[in-house]
């Protein structure tokens, strides 16, 4: 479970991530700039990967949406070339702040 956790973090970390970049930029700045646009693809491919390597009783065990973060994973970086980036920024948008939650209550040390 220790792997978990650290992945779990990670997941932190990028979705932390792009709400701030949520915060900083609007999605035209995003669509406008390749740099940008990499960042948030891969802050999300992150996102999903970490997901993904969360181990059966891991994801048995804290009830995410598992199954959407991989296979939004999947079609980022298999379909890449058919990536919407407003799906993408929506979804950002609507979902992560309540995954981060989540994440958070996860990560939070027992009370003592």
């Amino acid at each position: 479970m220790e792997r978990d956790f650290a992945l779990l973090a990670d997941f932190h970390r990028a979705a932390s991530e792009i709400i701030a970049m949520r915060g900083r930029y609007s999605l035209q700045d995003v669509q406008a700039d390749d740099v940008l646009t990499s960042a948030l693809l891969h802050k999300a491919i992150v996102i999903g990967e970490a997901a993904n390597r969360v181990s059966a009783a891991g994801q048995a065990c804290w009830p995410l949406p598992w199954r959407e973060m991989t296979g939004t994973r999947n079609v980022l970086v298999h379909d890449y070339d058919a990536v919407d980036l407003g799906i993408v920024w929506r979804m950002a948008d609507e979902d992560l702040q309540a995954l981060l939650l989540q994440i958070e209550t996860i990560l939070a040390p027992p009370d003592q």
